[in-house]
């Protein structure tokens, strides 16, 4: 370390063996990632929680601005700090605003320089990744990126996925994370043969089905594709190729549009609730046996639109009511987390059933620009009601479909939540020719 900024007088870390770990959630683990990518010495394992593995993949998806999180306006100029360095600061957000173009939300060089997915080959430390399946500030897509590319590399890694949103997993009941952790470091930072590889599992996963529950798997997606073609109404399992269009329509009056500026959960409810004037819904027959749905998603359809510009969204939807877990863990015991020093404690917190059971619940999003329909960095001429071949991704998934749920897609532009809302008045079509679903690993279970 150094004693100051100028003199240069250096202390050696005696405490420090010369293995260091990383750690932290969101921008936290973040940091630990894109360090681990330069493939530095001394760094021996890293704990990353909802962490980026690309900026890009955070606030932008396949050429759209994307509201990481829902927090509409929120670019990557604004996670800085500038007080002590106000004047420079400026002059460099004004270079940052022009570089990361909001405008048409293209993959540029200012993107390409904050991701660090081409860099992961260059990991050399064990690798510990946890992530919320239900996180929309941090996408899942983040972690299933890194997790496929250190897949290929010569180091430790292990998975875990959790059924929150953006948030910590150190105080679960039903999951002793801290100790995990320990297990982990006494292993990659001194050495100790404890067998931590062996003992922690490859993939760890929490049902979305039963409380307290988690499941050892080795891969994120294995079993079976499942291909679903997109009928008038329905998702047929089958090959079908159908000559036939559906339309709508995505301009709203002015108060509804505001309305659901204000409030996206009201134009989620609306959507769900849309007989086909701004969206269009197919859906399946029920499921006899549960499926445990693995992988990414991937919708592919020919769209056109009335003008030469447009988007196009997909929600994949389990449709069954049900008494689902809670969005966040609740408190079940205030304090009752004994952390073992300095008498501090944490509340020790769980996912509950809910109380009433709902009817519906998203599970995976995409969303594309169509003028981007071949490369995020491309853009290609769009010509009025052109049919045009789009394939893009949903948000991988790790979910449980219930016996008698059904799964749903509904296919639409504007989203309230996550891209710009620009209210046009564009008509869509989407040709029902070789349209299709695929969710790339199915497990039927017992």
């Amino acid at each position: 370390a150094f004693t100051d900024r100028n003199s240069g007088y250096t202390i050696t870390a005696g405490w420090c063996n010369g293995n260091v770990a990383m750690t932290g959630r969101s921008y936290l683990g973040t940091l630990a990632t894109a360090v681990a990518t330069t493939g530095v010495a001394g760094l021996k394992a890293i704990i990353s929680e909802a962490a980026i593995s690309s900026w890009y993949d955070y606030y932008r998806e396949n050429g759209l601005v994307r509201a990481a999180g829902g927090f509409q306006g929120e670019d990557a100029d604004s996670p800085a700090d500038f007080f002590r360095i106000k004047d420079r600061y400026l002059k460099y957000v004004d270079r940052m605003a022009a570089a990361m173009d909001r405008q048409t939300g293209n993959y540029n060089d200012f993107w390409a320089a904050r991701d660090y997915r081409p860099a992961i080959a260059h990991i050399k430390a064990a690798v510990m990744m946890v992530h919320g399946l239900n996180d929309t500030n941090v996408k899942p897509s983040n972690v299933k990126a890194l997790a496929d590319g250190l897949a290929h590399l010569p180091v430790t890694s292990k998975l875990i996925l959790h059924q929150g949103q953006h948030t910590y997993t150190t105080a679960f009941r039903s999951l002793d994370f801290s100790e995990m952790a320990n297990l982990w470091l006494a292993d990659k930072l001194w050495g100790i043969d404890n067998q931590a590889d062996r003992v922690l599992p490859k993939v760890l996963v929490q049902d979305n089905a039963q409380p307290e529950t988690w499941t050892a798997y080795d891969h994120w997606t294995a079993g079976d594709p499942l291909t679903l073609h997109l009928d008038e109404h329905s998702l047929i399992d089958g090959d079908v190729h159908l000559a036939k269009e559906v339309t709508f329509n995505d301009h709203q009056d002015d108060a509804t549009y505001q309305a659901w500026c204000k409030s996206p959960a009201k134009w989620q409810a609306a959507l769900m609730k849309d007989p086909g004037r701004f969206s269009h819904h197919f859906t399946s027959q029920p499921v006899t046996t549960d499926l445990l749905l693995r992988g990414t998603p991937q919708v592919s359809l020919a769209v056109a639109s009335s003008r030469d510009h447009g988007l196009l969204s997909a929600e994949l939807v389990d449709l069954g009511t049900d008494r689902r877990l809670t969005p966040s863990p609740v408190i079940i015991n205030r304090g009752g987390l004994r952390l073992g020093y300095h008498w501090a404690s944490d509340d020790l917190r769980e996912f509950r059933l809910q109380k009433q059971p709902t009817d519906y619940k998203v599970i995976a999003s995409g969303h594309i620009n169509l003028q981007n329909r071949h490369d995020p960095a491309t853009v290609d001429p769009l010509a009025p009601n052109e049919l045009v071949n789009v394939t893009f991704d949903l948000q991988p998934i790790f979910h449980r479909l219930r016996a008698g749920h059904r799964l749903a897609l509904i296919i639409y532009a504007t989203d309230y939540a996550f891209t710009l809302r620009g209210n046009e008045d564009i008509n869509y079509q989407i040709s029902l020719e070789n349209a299709i679903l695929t969710v790339p690993g199915i497990n039927h279970l017992n």
